[in-house]
């Protein structure tokens, strides 16, 4: 669900492309790390593609993730991430692409009420 004006996600389309690329149903959930309204870390497998989410209260922190949950393949990590001043205007976002495997592992900064979010697709 993108719960906004519909005119607004024309504006951003590689944000809006990348958004509602993520599926809704689950096969798998697991707690990456959380602490009940601080912080939470999930990830969430649908079919062979790993779906990671990250937010923080109004808190800036730097969690670091680790992959250990994946099987033994490689993965394309496609991350959106807050961008250099999300701490002053909310909107402001990247996204990057990195390859990944379960004995890798990822730092992120979240800004204040920051979020941070991965697809991951098997490398073939």
């Amino acid at each position: 669900m993108l719960a906004d004006n519909p005119s607004n996600y024309w504006k951003d389309t590689a944000y809006t492309r990348f958004i509602s690329g993520i599926p809704v149903t689950w096969d798998t959930t697991i707690a990456l790390q959380a602490k009940a309204g601080e912080y939470l870390a999930i990830a969430r497998r649908n079919g062979n593609n790993w779906y990671i989410g990250a937010m923080t209260d109004f808190a800036k922190r730097n969690l670091k993730l680790s992959f250990d949950f994946l099987n033994d393949k490689k993965y394309t990590m496609t991350f959106l991430s807050d961008g250099l001043n999300a701490d002053r205007h909310s909107a402001d976002y990247r996204i990057d692409k990195k390859s990944v495997s379960n004995i890798d592992g990822i730092s992120i900064e979240l800004e204040k009420g920051g979020g941070w979010v991965a697809v991951l697709v098997p490398e073939k």
